[in-house]
């Protein structure tokens, strides 16, 4: 495998820009003695940069990060924005377009996998951490802490994500209880990628990091894809690590969809401070989260982008997303965002809902 194959279009690469509304990240956990609807700084909205991001690749095509499939490509094509068809990612999985929301994998590249032996021989990707960082990154984002207008953000790919895609959704849930030795193997190869990756970008920019970013979807609408036990058996040790030894002052932001309540204490214990997207009709009830995770954990979300900012009123909009705040603003610890619709449902936001959400969160 080529060197110039394996780039990571991640943060080093990916040094994500979030705009807070005032003092930075670390007031969204540790500002709790203010009423959100007169303070600002309770709140805040996460507006994306595209343009602001670093790129490892100086040649990458100039459209926004947010239509990257994120992961490891092959630089032979770059990374494909939006409306392209077929692509390959740098673990050999094939993605398609299916004309809404996000490609889908077609193939599993490790589907076929029988034995530790055949993972071992399995053509992973070598990445050389001194390649994986973009030019003047730590100069870039010291500016932007020395400014104080954004916190910075980097990425680690995913790795139940990952795991998926290489040896098909069912594949997965079945190796857990089927052939544990053959899931290590396999998610012992994705983790030490994304700790290369993650500790490349600690010690280039660390120092100068506000957020850490995770994303994996730990369950569906209903109840988490694993038992507690097996949870703790077989993911959670992949989550309990390094970032918070090497870097004490970074936040752990997770991103998981689903209906996760029964992991919350699991994913506080790894060291996750801020969890996205707590959707309502994933059923993370606001109420519960607030009474027994609130004092532990920032909540990012929580506001109905399936139905109610689709389908409601302008009032019912209004209504709803003056309910979340109300709820899980108080005392701190909530940031506010409606989560993509146009990328996760397939449905455009409509122009007049989405501004009187906006304006009310404010």
């Amino acid at each position: 495998m080529t060197a110039r194959r394996w780039l990571a279009v991640v943060v080093g690469a990916s040094l994500l820009l979030i705009a807070a509304r005032s003092q930075g990240a670390e007031a969204v956990l540790e500002e709790k003695d203010a009423d959100p609807k007169e303070r600002a700084g309770t709140i805040y909205l996460w507006l994306r940069k595209p343009s602001a991001r670093f790129r490892q690749i100086e040649k990458l095509p100039d459209v926004p990060m947010k239509d990257m499939k994120p992961g490891l490509f092959d630089t032979d094509g770059g990374p494909h924005p939006l409306g392209a068809d077929v692509f390959d990612d740098g673990y050999g999985c094939r993605f398609k377009y299916m004309g809404v929301g996000m490609p889908y994998c077609i193939h599993h590249p490790l589907a076929g996998a029988e034995t530790v032996a055949a993972v071992h021989t399995f053509d992973w990707p070598d990445l050389d951490p001194d390649d994986l960082i973009a030019p003047h990154a730590r100069e870039q984002a010291r500016e932007i802490r020395r400014a104080g207008k954004y916190a910075t953000t980097i990425y680690i790919p995913t790795l139940f994500h990952h795991y998926a895609y290489l040896r098909g959704f069912e594949q997965w849930l079945i190796d857990v209880k089927v052939n544990p030795q053959l899931y290590h193997a396999v998610a012992d190869r994705i983790h030490r990628i994304n700790v290369t990756i993650a500790e490349a970008q600690l010690r280039e920019v660390g120092e100068f990091t506000d957020i850490v970013v995770g994303n994996d979807d730990f369950g569906t609408s209903t109840a988490p894809f694993m038992s507690p036990d097996d949870f703790r058996t077989f993911v959670k040790p992949y989550y309990a690590g390094r970032i918070k030894e090497r870097c004490p002052h970074v936040k752990f932001y997770l991103h998981s969809h689903g209906q996760i309540m029964d992991l919350l204490e699991d994913l506080i214990d790894c060291g996750v401070d801020i969890l996205n997207p707590i959707l309502p009709l994933d059923d993370m009830d606001p109420i519960r989260l607030k009474l027994e995770f609130g004092d532990r954990l920032c909540y990012q979300g929580g506001i109905d982008i399936e139905h109610v900012l689709l389908f409601g009123t302008v009032e019912e909009v209004k209504d709803h997303v003056r309910r979340v705040i109300d709820i899980l603003a108080p005392g701190g610890g909530y940031w506010f965002k409606a989560q993509q619709p146009v990328v996760e449902v397939g449905f455009s936001l409509p122009l007049k809902q989405h501004d009187a959400g906006a304006q009310d969160s404010m």
